[in-house]
């Protein structure tokens, strides 16, 4: 079942700006859609759109979804080892 959603509303979900979501429907990334007065999306759409397609990007997840590496050693200040000198 769709989900509809206008532009500003869609965009806060997706934490991207309005234009964001308008530039994905000018690139025609996804489908518009209207009761006549207001422009919608399907944010089930969008979903999908955002797993498939590389050119959009997922403001949801930090650094477009990639694994965050551990270091393999602790970072100090090196104003800790000067002051200990």
């Amino acid at each position: 079942m769709p989900n509809f959603k206008t532009i500003p509303d869609a965009a806060k979900h997706f934490e991207k700006n309005p234009r964001t979501i308008e530039v994905w429907l000018g690139r025609k990334f996804i489908k518009p859609y209207s009761d006549g007065s207001r422009i919608y999306v399907d944010c089930e759409e969008v979903e999908r759109e955002l797993k498939s397609n590389p050119r959009m990007r997922d403001g949801r997840q930090r650094f477009g979804g990639q694994p965050i590496i551990t270091l393999p050693v602790s970072l100090t200040p090196s104003s800790t080892s000067e002051a200990e000198a």
